[in-house]
């Protein structure tokens, strides 16, 4: 990493949980990989407050080798603005999404901080959200298709038909959640710490953090660019995308840099202890 990024983008921290070593970019987190919106709020007290924007990205993934610190914020275009690939409302997805239940029941299990202390109310967030032209809506029919995909399969009939007689089943969110691709996100000083406060708001609280770097994202933040609205992109691999990748560059990382698209911002995942 130190090779890829030093001298584009000195002023670089590593966040690695249970770290005992003494890189000196390196910070340990005490935190599952599972919350990692937490990562931040942890490490938000040794890294410096006086940064203009805050880039977060995935130590498995490769941006392109033109960018830098000077010129990443004009190459996406979200100038004053933060930056995720896409939102979702969780209440958008099928019954079938894997973290479905999870997300929506996340206040019943667990409750070990005053939470409502602490964040908006639901009608407030409902208002935040709006905002945002993001629409929350209770759980019923539209829930047996998908986000992306509105095909109505016989794993979602299952999966609905599972959650309609469970007795834990809601009919609306008490604490609605968004979810998106949060393995790249940009976040501008102006709305760092508010960011950071609820990323360990959410990460105390055990929220996934496709959800909780998300939610938090958009509490935080007044305008969020969406990937849609730029004029940048990023390449994600799903499964056995990542392998026909290593495959067809037989690992050599330089290779696949020199293919990038003029306005493509990352690849990920590409796992650097294969890729030469």
């Amino acid at each position: 990493m130190d090779k890829l990024y030093g001298e584009r983008f000195p002023c670089r921290y590593y966040l690695m949980p249970f770290y005992q070593g003494d890189h000196p970019h390196t910070l340990p987190i005490y935190e599952s990989s599972l919350h990692f919106q937490n990562y931040f709020a942890q490490a938000n007290k040794a890294l410096p407050q006086d940064a203009d924007y805050y880039v977060i990205c995935g130590d498995d993934m490769i941006l392109h080798p033109d960018l830098n610190e000077h010129n990443i914020i004009d190459f996406i275009g979200c100038q004053e603005q933060a930056y995720v690939k896409y939102i979702n409302a969780v209440t958008d997805h099928s019954f079938a999404w894997h973290r479905f239940s999870e997300a929506l029941h996340f206040l019943d299990q667990y409750r070990a901080i005053p939470f409502y202390d602490m964040m908006p109310s639901r009608e407030e967030l409902i208002e935040i959200y709006k905002r945002h032209d993001i629409s929350i809506s209770n759980i019923g029919l539209q829930n047996f298709k998908g986000a992306f995909d509105e095909t109505i399969s016989w794993e979602r009939i299952k999966a609905g038909l599972k959650f309609i007689f469970s007795k834990d089943r809601k009919r609306f969110a008490e604490w609605p959640l968004v979810e998106g691709y949060s393995d790249f996100v940009v976040v501008p000083r102006k709305y760092w710490q508010k960011f950071v406060y609820y990323c360990g708001i959410l990460g105390a609280m055990n929220v996934w953090h496709d959800c909780g770097v998300v939610t938090a994202l958009l509490l935080a933040c007044e305008d969020v660019l969406l990937e849609k609205d730029s004029p940048a992109f990023g390449v994600e691999l799903w499964n056995q995308e990542v392998e026909e990748l290593y495959e067809q560059y037989q690992g050599d990382l330089q290779a696949l840099l020199n293919d990038y698209k003029p306005n493509q911002i990352y690849t990920h995942p590409v796992k650097l202890s294969r890729w030469q």
